[in-house]
């Protein structure tokens, strides 16, 4: 049985510097990302790459991931400049904004 064979070219660019592989497509759809190009990004074993569909081929890239984020590690964030408000005003403001995300202000 003679199986299609695929080609694909990867053109990996990062920081204006290129790098251009032909790599062939097995049966199962998997690639294999040349060692030279791995390294040269910094890509080891079980990096989460993200594949794009763009402008008629593909991009990949890595997977940024979002840190693990506490309510601590967000206090003071935002900053208020004006006098402290009570608990009531604060409880009066979110009743008023969960009103108005309903569609029916007070």
């Amino acid at each position: 049985m003679n199986l299609p064979e695929f080609r694909l070219t990867l053109v990996l660019l990062e920081n204006a510097m290129s790098a251009v592989a032909t790599v062939t497509m097995s049966t199962k759809g998997q690639v294999v990302i040349p060692r030279a190009l791995r390294e040269h990004l910094g890509w080891g074993e079980g990096t989460r790459l993200e594949i794009v569909s763009q402008g008629g081929g593909v991009v990949i890239r890595p997977l940024r991931s979002i840190p693990e984020t506490k309510v601590d590690d967000l206090l003071g964030l935002l900053k208020y400049a004006g006098p402290p408000k009570t608990i009531e005003e604060m409880n009066d403001a979110i009743a008023k904004g969960a009103m108005m995300s309903a569609g029916k202000e007070r």
